[in-house]
C-alpha cells in the first residue's frame, strides 16, 4: 500500500483506493456511536449531535430542563441536563434515539 492508497487525518479517517473515496465526518462517527450506544452517553456529545442534526437549544423555565427544536421540522426534544454527573442515562438515550429515528434523521 502506498501513500495514495491510504491517508489518515486527525479530524477523521479518509480512505482512498484507486476506485473509491470514503470519508466519515465527525458527525457521521458521532451518529454511529450514538446508534450503537448501550449505556450512558456524554451530555456534551448529545448536544453536539443534536446541533449537527439541525436542532437549536430553546429557552426553558430554568433549572436543568433543556428543549431542543429542529428548525426545519419543528420537532422538539425535551430532556434534563444531568447533574452533578455529565452523562445522560440510558433510558434518555433510548428515547432520543427512537425520536430521531422516527424523524428520519439517523
Amino acid at each position: 500500500m502506498d501513500a495514495c492508497d491510504y491517508f489518515s487525518v486527525a479530524c477523521g479517517r479518509v480512505s482512498w483506493n484507486r476506485h473509491e473515496k470514503v470519508f466519515m465526518s465527525k458527525l457521521d462517527r458521532l451518529i454511529q456511536e450514538f446508534r450503537q450506544c448501550r449505556g450512558p452517553f456524554p451530555y456534551k456529545e448529545l448536544v453536539r449531535l443534536l446541533v449537527g442534526l439541525g436542532y437549536t437549544e430553546r429557552a426553558t423555565g430554568g433549572g436543568s430542563r433543556r428543549r431542543f427544536m429542529n428548525s426545519v421540522t419543528g420537532h422538539i426534544i425535551r430532556l434534563h441536563e444531568p447533574h452533578p454527573g455529565t452523562e445522560v442515562k440510558f433510558y434518555v438515550v433510548k428515547d432520543v434515539r427512537n425520536s430521531l429515528i422516527e424523524q428520519g434523521l439517523i
